[in-house]
């Protein structure tokens, strides 16, 4: 057994055996905690531990980050950050690294999946030729998609992507973000991308200043009814606002990647009564490229920062 290990919160990958043989010819042991509390706090010898690997459990706090003297760092299998305590972290002195390029195209290319079905009402079309009617009479109106304006918010990596991909298609692509500037893409001020676009992408963290940003009160100033798009996550948007703007036709549609309150094993839902409301499993950054891409840096970011060597991506 390794003198050195690296707790694995939980993972997703299912047979995780050559991340296993990877990290012991690097000289780690992986830890598999499976997600379970009382496995990360009764480990043999937690001084052993070096760096955490973590991919959905919640929350990587103070108190499991305490249980390992000699923790050096924390990678996030994916690109937000939101299950770590960033401060709590920081002043621990505990690096945090993310993997923030490995589904840029997947994501932006899903973002634009969900407009174009949307637009092109295919939810309700699919629906109508399985109930055997062959009408386009339910699906009017139907606006070009050359006649949109369409706002990003947040011009990130996958932001930009997104923008890039979709401006042939649209009459105009704007943005909001108050940390990037653009050459190519016009930048305007939240409210006013509010009030033009007649779809809303979103494509940001999720922060204490983003979480809930997409509430009542944005809902309200968007007078062009739009399209919204989330693939980031479900905390920026305020769940029962969303609904209270989908049945005033404050909004003409959603596509969610994520919803805050819906998780799996949930059968029954407001939002699965709107037809013009699109719903994915989180899904959004999967191809068997973006996968591979995944295995291989998040383990090799957690080797890194296991070492005491600086991370490619570091957030903290």
């Amino acid at each position: 057994m390794s003198n050195k290990a690296i707790l694995v919160t939980d993972q997703v990958f299912g047979d995780f055996s050559r991340e296993v043989e990877l990290a012991k010819r690097e000289g780690f042991e992986l830890i598999l905690a499976d997600g379970d509390r009382n496995k990360m706090f009764n480990i043999p010898n937690p001084e052993r531990v070096a760096a955490i690997y973590n991919t959905y459990y919640h929350p990587v706090d103070d108190e499991l980050m305490d249980m390992y003297p000699d923790l050096r760092g924390i990678v996030r299998c994916g690109i937000g950050v939101d299950t770590i305590d960033l401060q709590a972290a920081a002043e621990r002195g505990i690096a945090v690294a993310n993997v923030p390029d490995y589904c840029i195209e997947e994501v932006a290319g899903h973002a634009i999946s969900l407009f174009l079905a949307l637009v092109r009402k295919l939810r309700l079309a699919d629906e109508l030729v399985r109930s055997g009617k062959w009408s386009i009479l339910p699906l009017k109106p139907i606006k070009p998609i050359s006649e949109y304006a369409l706002g990003v918010v947040g011009f990130g990596r996958i932001g930009k992507k997104f923008a890039e991909m979709i401006s042939p298609m649209v009459k105009r692509v704007f943005y909001y973000d108050p940390y990037v500037e653009s050459k190519l893409f016009d930048k305007l001020e939240l409210d006013e991308l509010y009030t033009q676009s007649d779809a809303i992408s979103l494509h940001l963290p999720l922060t204490e200043d983003t979480k809930g940003m997409i509430n009542k009160a944005a809902f309200d100033k968007m007078s062009k009814s739009p399209i919204i798009i989330n693939v980031s996550r479900g905390g920026l948007i305020v769940t029962e606002d969303l609904i209270e703007a989908l049945s005033a036709g404050k909004i003409s549609g959603a596509g969610l990647d994520i919803v805050d309150g819906l998780a799996e094993g949930v059968t029954e839902h407001k939002l699965f009564e709107f037809d013009n409301v699109i719903l994915t499993p989180h899904s959004a950054w999967y191809s068997a490229g973006a996968m591979e891409r995944l295995r291989r840096s998040v383990l090799e970011e957690a080797i890194r920062l296991a070492n005491g060597r600086e991370p490619k991506n570091r957030v903290v």
